[in-house]
């Protein structure tokens, strides 16, 4: 088995289709891994329907003496006890120390005058487990496997708690179950469930993406081997961006040479690479969950000058007074994204209606489109990557309706100021992704080197775990 996954593994620079990579330097990889070990174990619970019987002494009296039904329960794994190596075929080596679980399991007693049966708990403190865990791509989804050629058990101390057994009896149960952890069974039975229940853990572990007030998902799904050297290991994802009704576009290509890894200031730096592909994704579910946009009030820093004989709309003012307004924003169309030297650039398309407050129902007065730009720098923080957006810009601005009340240079001037401000008071979130990375609170950066390419952004960087 370990020889036909290893003929698998990829070690080309480039693979097939995927739009999002994450190349962890080795060291990152190995901290990470223990980072998250705890939350994943502890979460474990699996059983077997072993059975054993023996004819024992409960003090003078000779009874039969049954276990059933083991189920393993309440891990217990600290991160600090959990050591991880990377091998260049891809395995990766987990050994967890001083760790304790739960064992629940049926008993039963009988003999002259004695007929007992109940449940009984086992705590097992101070093992040792080491087994060695290949994650894979297979039929479309990331998968998990364990070499149950090579697994290492070491049990440390067993007490138990059992209302109605004497303490005889409990002590040979703790040697008892002690043994039984050490079988071929056991250790036969262990590497399947847990190769289920990793690959059910890996599909169900996506990227979080937030936008606005509605939580979005990554496809996290590998789209091709892990590939493992001694300084990184990158996992090629599909990387699309999903709206909430899970509808991913149809007019949207992945990219098929988005690389494996870029240049690197250090061998073994972490490196975050965001093909084009998965920023349009974004942008096509944003349209999906916020098709229209009603502006009720501006920016408190934006200048009175809205509904007044000199302010952006004059003629607006002589018809209506000093009426409340609205606007109502809609795109139309999935933003054009190009990635520049030093930006991300993007440019919108964008309509506008300018509503008027009359005998208190909002009335549509004029409507016009612009097309507008702005750039991003992609930065890292506090484990979440993301654009920090500047430069808002007006390109070119049409009117649709309501031009007596409304000119081309009053639109565009008031549309220029309304982006500035939005800017200026950092609301634009949502103009780009926030991608959390998954890291441990109060870990700290050190951005690196950022490359933009036509096809993606790289952003490479060190971090120091708490």
């Amino acid at each position: 088995m370990l020889k036909i996954f290893v003929l698998i593994t990829l070690v080309a620079y480039t693979s097939a289709s995927q739009g999002f990579v994450f190349s962890r330097g080795i060291t990152d990889m190995s901290k990470n891994v223990a980072s998250i070990a705890p939350s994943i174990f502890n979460n474990l619970t699996f059983s077997d329907s072993y059975q054993s019987s023996v004819i024992i002494y409960d003090g003078i009296v000779q009874v039969n003496y049954t276990v059933t039904n083991f189920t393993f329960k309440n891990f217990n794994v600290q991160s600090n006890h959990v050591a991880v190596s990377i091998s260049n075929n891809g395995w990766m080596s987990l050994t967890l120390s001083n760790f304790s679980f739960n064992l629940y399991y049926n008993y039963n007693e009988t003999g002259f005058n004695v007929n007992k049966s109940g449940q009984a708990i086992s705590t097992i403190t101070q093992s040792k487990f080491i087994i060695n865990i290949y994650i894979y791509y297979f039929d479309g989804g990331t998968a998990a496997i364990i070499d149950d050629t090579n697994i290492t058990f070491t049990t440390g101390a067993c007490s138990t708690i059992a209302p109605g057994l004497s303490k005889s009896i409990i002590t040979k149960t703790n040697d008892a179950i002690a043994n039984y952890l050490e079988l071929p069974q056991f250790l036969g039975t262990l590497p399947n469930v847990m190769s289920t229940y990793l690959s059910e853990y890996l599909e169900n572990n996506q990227y979080s993406i937030y936008l606005k007030d509605t939580l979005l998902y990554m496809d996290s799904h590998l789209m091709n081997n892990i590939t493992s050297t001694p300084d990184y290991v990158s996992y090629p994802i599909n990387g699309t961006i999903l709206p909430t009704n899970n509808e991913k576009p149809t007019t949207l290509n992945m990219p098929t040479d988005l690389p494996l890894r870029v240049p690197s200031v250090y061998a073994n730096e972490s490196q975050v690479i965001i093909s084009k592909y998965t920023l349009q994704t974004y942008f096509n579910a944003f349209n999906q969950e916020y098709p229209f946009s009603n502006i009720t009030s501006l920016p408190s820093a934006m200048p009175n000058i809205l509904m007044t004989t000199s302010g952006y709309f004059p003629e607006i003012y002589n018809a209506y007074g000093a009426a409340n307004m609205s606007f109502i924003s809609q795109i139309p169309n999935t933003p054009q994204i190009f990635i520049m030297t030093g930006s991300v650039v993007l440019r919108t398309n964008i309509t506008m209606e300018l509503n008027v407050l009359v005998n208190g129902v909002y009335t549509n007065v004029v409507n016009y489109w612009f097309n507008s730009e702005y750039q991003c720098g992609i930065q890292i923080g506090s484990g979440i990557v993301s654009g920090n957006c500047m430069k808002p810009k007006v390109l070119s601005l049409g009117v649709l309706s309501g031009g007596n009340l409304a000119n081309v240079f009053s639109l565009k001037r008031f549309t220029s100021d309304l982006l500035q401000m939005t800017f200026l008071l950092g609301e634009t979130s949502y103009f780009f992704p926030l991608i959390p990375l998954n890291y441990p609170a109060n870990s700290t950066y050190q951005a690196l080197k950022t490359t933009y390419n036509p096809n993606y952004v790289a952003i490479s960087f060190l971090v120091n775990y708490p």
